[in-house]
């Protein structure tokens, strides 16, 4: 017998953005269409990809709206010395609800356009993430975005937010079935060190924060929660 959430999808559009071992999860977009846009950086602790080989996936759908992008200028600027640099392991699948380990991030969401189904994520683990902490939640609705990336301090990059999970959310008692996504972020500080989010559905994120005094240098210490136009860059 198929699974309920089989039948209720058929004939619903679907997408899966990725990436990368290489790409690292920095922000999330919510289009006005309610389908996430992840956004994808490549920050200077983290190994380029094998032989250059760039495993990100992107689509774009029938109006033209983009499920993701890799921040412009990451893959180019890299330099030799990759040594001691690390790379993400990612699962392959996307198989997961959540991305609740503490050394994990959203490497990918798959996004099936139908109120009733959830994200499916693919959860990536990556060690730099290992003295990362979680601060708060974030909601956001339908043409918002949380962006996180590098935190500097005397101009010197000290740490890098990242989001960690992300959860769909829908209003049934809304008669159309509002959806938002609640986000989780994180502050990795191991390059950095790497911030992280994690929850999402209005999408929610979750961070790890720096000292006072870093916040002051810094006003987005943490990812804000704005307005951004679409479609998307």
């Amino acid at each position: 017998m198929m699974p309920l959430w089989g039948i209720i999808v058929i004939g619903a559009y679907t997408s899966a953005s990725f990436c990368g071992k290489s790409g690292v999860p920095f922000s999330v977009e919510v289009s006005p269409s309610g389908a996430p846009v992840l956004g994808c950086a490549q920050p200077s602790c983290v190994a380029q990809p094998t032989d250059d080989f760039d495993d990100s996936v992107f689509n774009t759908d029938l109006s033209g709206q983009v499920d993701g992008f890799f921040r412009e200028g990451d893959r180019g600027r890299q330099g030799f010395l990759q040594t001691n640099k690390l790379r993400a392991n990612c699962s392959g699948d996307f198989d997961q609800l959540a991305c609740s380990r503490k050394n994990q991030w959203i490497g990918g969401i798959e996004y099936i356009d139908h109120p009733r189904q959830p994200l499916l994520l693919q959860c990536c683990t990556f060690e730099g993430l290992r003295f990362s902490q979680i601060v708060g939640v974030t909601p956001i609705r339908p043409g918002e975005a949380v962006t996180g990336g590098e935190v500097v301090r005397d101009g010197r990059q000290i740490s890098f937010d990242v989001i960690a999970n992300i959860r769909k959310i829908v209003d049934y008692n809304d008669h159309k079935m509002f959806v938002h996504y609640s986000f989780c972020p994180l502050k990795m500080t191991e390059c950095c060190h790497l911030r992280v989010s994690t929850n999402v559905g209005h999408y929610r994120f979750q961070y790890s924060c720096q000292a006072d005094s870093d916040r002051k240098v810094k006003k987005q210490t943490r990812p804000q929660r704005v307005r951004s136009p679409f479609p998307h860059r």
